[in-house]
């Protein structure tokens, strides 16, 4: 009975280890997986970030280059504009003495 009793032991006990065993590699796996999918997220919101900065600098070029091209606009305007005054003005003093 006490061979018995004893066996029990150690069939309880090695059923034990090896459980413990199945739960620590269940949990290690649980961890990697968690790790991975971690690594995975970071990654996605690194990408995801880069993306938002490339997206918000292409903007701000572009709002740039818009900027650029209406004072250069504005100012090849301007340009016509005192050029035709000149002209205008060039004109009437050519044709003012002939009156």
């Amino acid at each position: 009975m006490e061979a018995h009793c004893y066996l029990a032991d150690i069939y309880h006990w090695a059923a034990n280890y090896h459980w413990a065993a199945h739960c620590h590699r269940a949990a290690h796996y649980h961890w990697e997986a968690n790790c991975h999918w971690a690594a995975h997220c970071h990654q996605a919101a690194h990408y995801h970030r880069q993306a938002h900065c490339q997206r918000a600098a292409h903007y701000h070029q572009a709002s740039y280059y818009h900027l650029a091209a209406h004072y250069h606009r504005a100012t090849i305007l301007l340009k016509i504009k005192i050029a035709r005054k000149k002209y205008l003005l060039l004109l009437l003093s050519l044709y003012l003495p002939l009156m």
